[in-house]
């Protein structure tokens, strides 16, 4: 695992010693993220850049473009981010934050933002966005995040997953929201995880969002890494079952048949535009049933939740309760977690009353929640 600071290169951004100070996003409820209304307006990451499939200009329109073609065109030793993440931001929210830049053991470079707590280095919360999101997204809920958790002695950790953006990668190597294999989340959160230890910090706590719930999830059940503390799900929404809600059963079975015939000549081809922007491989891991990525399966009576059932560190889910993407009540999925958490060291469900899948406008009851369960962790 390689990791950077990215270097301050011009001195009115007002960097000092290696911070930069966040912006606030112009339009916090946005959904849309790349060519076509790909990935997730449809569906689960309301916090992902902002107006590409509506045409909006802006900074996250500049920083989501510019991500996706960094990744893909600059070598890891140019350091020009810092100038892109300030363009186009005039409003500050007054968080101050490290840029890094981390390599996973197969080579792919994932940037982010730390904000760490005066005094002696504790804990940390390792935050793992959701699909096609990226670091700079949620902005709000980042405000409240840090200053809440380092008023608390807590580090917050966010950095891009492979899965950031609509398409990211080199060459022939694709990732992004449309290409990613959910599988190699694995490297992406254990790169993470080294570098977090690696900065002094003895307890980890990985809170996923969205898809990124999923990916902690898998990462707990699969890695077992004893430098992982507790895992917190937010927005822990099945992909399958929110689909089907949207489109009704057979509709969905039937896309998944076409994208399997697809994916027979080509993993990596594109399903009717219709659908979003995704690969046939990608489609078929996000809405086939018992897929590796279906880890949230409580839409199926007989399912055997064996991701669930495998983790043994303590596990908190936080639900909204006007989730647009559940079709059931929160409070009955957050029953099906607490039946199948039968490994796990605690299990703590939480439904926060009128919040919605992205958390806008509870940021702050979010962040009070993430701190306390944290804290308590501590003591345990």
């Amino acid at each position: 695992m390689r990791a950077e600071l990215l270097e301050e290169t011009d001195a009115a951004l007002r960097v000092a010693e290696g911070h930069q100070v966040l912006a606030q996003e112009p339009h916090p409820d946005g959904r849309a993220i790349g060519a076509g209304s790909s990935a997730r307006e449809q569906r689960r990451d309301p916090v992902t850049p902002h107006g590409v499939a509506h045409g909006r200009s802006g900074s996250m329109r500049v920083m989501s473009s510019f991500s996706s073609w960094v990744s893909m065109a600059l070598p890891p030793h140019r350091k020009i981010w810092p100038i892109i993440l300030r363009i186009d931001m005039p409003r500050s929210v007054g968080v101050p934050v490290s840029l890094v830049r981390i390599a996973t053991r197969d080579g792919v470079w994932l940037d982010g933002v730390v904000a760490e707590p005066q005094g002696r280095r504790r804990a940390a919360v390792v935050w793992v966005h959701g699909l096609g999101s990226v670091f700079s997204s949620g902005q709000p809920l980042t405000r409240e995040l840090s200053t809440r958790l380092n008023a608390a002695g807590i580090a917050y950790f966010k950095l891009n997953n492979r899965g950031h953006d609509v398409v990211a990668g080199r060459g022939r190597h694709l990732a992004g929201a449309a290409f990613e294999r959910f599988t190699q989340s694995v490297a992406d959160i254990r790169a993470t995880v080294a570098f977090v230890r690696q900065c002094g910090y003895r307890r980890i706590v990985l809170a996923g969002h969205s898809t990124g719930a999923n990916k902690v999830l898998h990462y707990a059940a699969r890695a077992r890494d004893r430098r992982v503390s507790g895992i917190v799900l937010i927005g822990p929404v099945s992909d399958v079952a929110a689909e089907a809600k949207r489109l009704g059963g057979r509709e969905l079975r039937r896309r998944v048949t076409t994208a399997e015939r697809i994916a027979r000549r080509d993993p990596d081809g594109l399903v009717p535009p219709a659908w979003g922007f995704w690969s046939a491989r990608r489609y078929i891991s996000l809405y086939r049933p018992g897929e590796v990525e279906d880890v949230f399966p409580y839409y199926r009576d007989n399912a055997r939740w064996t991701t669930f059932r495998a983790v043994r560190l303590p596990v908190a889910a936080i639900l909204g309760s006007r989730d647009e993407f559940l079709d059931r009540p929160a409070p009955e999925v957050i029953q099906a977690f607490r039946r199948n958490a039968v490994r796990a060291r605690s299990f703590t469900g939480t439904v926060v009353a009128r919040a919605r899948h992205g958390f806008q406008g509870h940021e702050r009851e979010l962040a009070d929640l993430l701190v306390r369960w944290v804290g308590a962790l501590g003591k345990t």
